[in-house]
């Protein structure tokens, strides 16, 4: 991941749907968190099991599919800002 050190990841696979979640959350600005400094320019790079290929990439604060690329089982999104906290969905 292309981020400063102050954006927290968590990614989490759903078993069910065999989507991957990646939590993205902007700990940048004063604390206790009265400010927050958005982030920009976030690249983000998953290893997707082969049997699930991606078909795509949204971020689940606007719904709105997101361009990624694929490349030896592994995508690669950009997110062109990160306010507080967002979920980056790659759907099978």
């Amino acid at each position: 991941m292309k981020a400063p050190v102050t954006v927290d990841v968590m990614m989490q696979r759903q078993a069910s749907t065999g989507r991957i979640m990646v939590h993205l959350i902007n700990l940048t600005g004063k604390r206790p968190h009265s400010e927050f400094i958005p982030i920009r320019g976030i690249e983000v790079e998953v290893r997707c099991p082969s049997q699930h290929p991606p078909r795509r990439v949204l971020l689940a604060s606007t719904g709105e599919p997101i361009s990624f690329e694929l490349k030896n089982g592994t995508v690669t999104a950009a997110i062109d800002e990160l306010e507080v906290y967002d979920i980056m969905v790659i759907e099978p």
